[in-house]
Parts: C-alpha cells; structure tokens; sequence
C-alpha cells in the first residue's frame, strides 16, 4: 500500500488489523534498478507493529478457514478481475520496480490473472469425493511414472 503525490516517491504504509498504518521501524529507498530514480521510500514495521500483525493475522485466519468455498471462489475471481481491470498500471508498476520490459511485465500481470481465476474455479469444489477422484488420479500417474521408469531400465544395456 502506497500513498503519492505528483513526482513524489511513493510513501508505503502497512495494513495491520485491516487499517493502513505508517511504519514506525526503518526506513529505505526503494529504486528502480535501470535508472536509479527513487520509486518508493519504504518504512518497515518495528517489532510492536509485526507483533500486532502476526495476532491480527492469526484471529483473522481462524475466521476466514471458516468461510464457505463458494464465497472464497467469490474472493478470488475478485482479485483475478481487479488484477485484469488494473493490469496496464500494474505491468508499469512492476517494470519500473524491476528495470525488465513491459512485455514481460504484461506476461506477469497475465499470469497473475489466470492464477487467481485459477485458484477461484479450484476454490469452489470443495467436494471430498473431487478430492479422492484427483488423488487417485495423481496415484495412477506415480504408478505410471514407476512403470515407464522400470521399462526403461530394462531397455538399458547396461
């Protein structure tokens, strides 16, 4: 989470406990490798706020492991939308952070995309009898792999 003024580095914040806070540990310049401008000036936690964050975190999961699959398929095709509505500022973003060229960072943005859409579709089969189908499925494979490699085996000379 950033905050930024026109020509201005970016100024992070961190969300701890579903509020942006400033960080109150250190702090450092975060630049783009091709030019060297400064892209953010980055203030990390100090240990009361990582403190903070780990409880926050940890009551939070114990919340959210409770949430129905559908709502979580919900929340990632969410992100995977957002993602996409965002992608050109996004790919921007990520090639200046990183000095590599925009195609590439578009291919990220894609990817990042489809993950999400990904991780939503598996998100919403949360059906124990899917699961047992794929484990089976993931066992026929081993037992395929051990069979091939066992032919292979026999087919070498040595």
């Amino acid at each position: 989470m950033t905050s930024r003024s026109a020509n201005a580095p970016a100024r992070t914040r961190l969300l701890i406990n579903g509020k942006l806070v400033p960080g109150k540990g250190e702090t450092y310049e975060h630049r783009n490798p091709y030019n060297d401008e400064v892209l953010a000036v980055v203030a990390q936690a100090d240990a009361r706020q990582m403190t903070d964050a780990v409880e926050s975190a940890a009551a939070a999961f114990a919340l959210f492991r409770k949430t129905p699959a559908h709502q979580r398929a919900d929340m990632l095709l969410g992100i995977s939308k957002g993602i996409e509505a965002r992608g050109e500022e996004l790919a921007i973003g990520i090639a200046r952070e990183v000095g590599k060229p925009l195609k590439q960072s578009r291919g990220e943005v894609s990817r990042a995309v489809t993950t999400f859409r990904q991780a939503a579709e598996e998100a919403g089969f949360d059906f124990p009898e899917l699961h047992l189908e794929r484990a089976r499925a993931l066992i026929d494979l081993e037992r395929w792999d051990d069979a091939r490699l066992a032919l292979d085996r026999a087919d070498d000379p040595e």
